[in-house]
């Protein structure tokens, strides 16, 4: 996925450069642009990057590998707990491999690794639907709001019918809502973390891609529910 950026000069403002892309916006003054500029050429410094970030984003994957088939997390918290862990920690990491110290960029990088942690498992739902039709990635209070779940043995499953994309659209709300907070927190945010945080920008893209397409999924169930009313 491409996210085509370009740098503008707004007609109505003068003295500020506009990052134009399809997700949130950074305004970014012109002079902190030609600073950020300048010191993206300075070289490469040696900064100390914590290993514990490394194994936790390793574990989760590794734990999620081995998890038994079928098996789905039980809340979004759950779900956003291992978007963080595989997800904001590579932000983390990043921050840290560039000498960036700052609690503002570390909650910002945490938010936007969850957002973008959630979104790609919902992105990915059709590759990993086995072949009984079970969808994993869907929390079991998101299915059992939606009337997806059915437990038997003791399992607990969520089947794929026509109200899949009300679970989508709940799952993606969590992700909005981490968007939202990483936003608020930009104006604060020091302008060398901004480099590393641009992954809110692809992250919105999707969002904006899923919320057209659960809508969409929603508007046709809610038209035929209308029309057999009606009828």
């Amino acid at each position: 996925m491409r996210c085509a950026v370009r740098l503008r000069r707004p007609a109505a403002v003068t003295g500020v450069l506009t990052l134009q892309c399809p997700g949130p916006s950074f305004l970014i003054q012109e002079g902190r642009a030609h600073e950020w500029h300048a010191s993206s050429k300075q070289q490469p410094t040696d900064h100390k990057v914590s290993k514990h970030w490394l194994k936790r984003s390793v574990e989760a994957r590794i734990n999620d590998a081995n998890r038994d088939e079928g098996t789905i997390p039980e809340t979004s918290a759950e779900l956003e707990r291992y978007a963080e862990d595989t997800q904001s920690t590579i932000l983390y990491m990043t921050l840290q491999a560039g000498g960036i110290q700052s609690t503002v960029a570390d909650h910002a990088a945490s938010h936007i690794g969850k957002a973008s942690g959630l979104l790609l498992l919902l992105k990915a739902l059709p590759h990993h639907v086995n072949k009984q039709g079970t969808v994993p990635y869907i929390p079991a209070s998101v299915a059992e709001e939606c009337g997806l779940l059915t437990r038997e043995g003791g399992r607990s499953e969520v089947r794929m019918d026509e109200r899949l994309p009300d679970a989508v659209f709940k799952v993606a709300s969590v992700a909005e809502a981490h968007l939202q907070k990483a936003r608020e927190l930009a104006s604060s945010v020091p302008k060398e973390a901004i480099p590393v945080l641009l992954p809110a920008l692809p992250a919105q893209v999707l969002l904006d891609t899923l919320r057209k397409i659960t809508s969409c999924g929603i508007n046709r169930k809610q038209k035929v529910s209308s029309r057999e009313h009606l009828e």
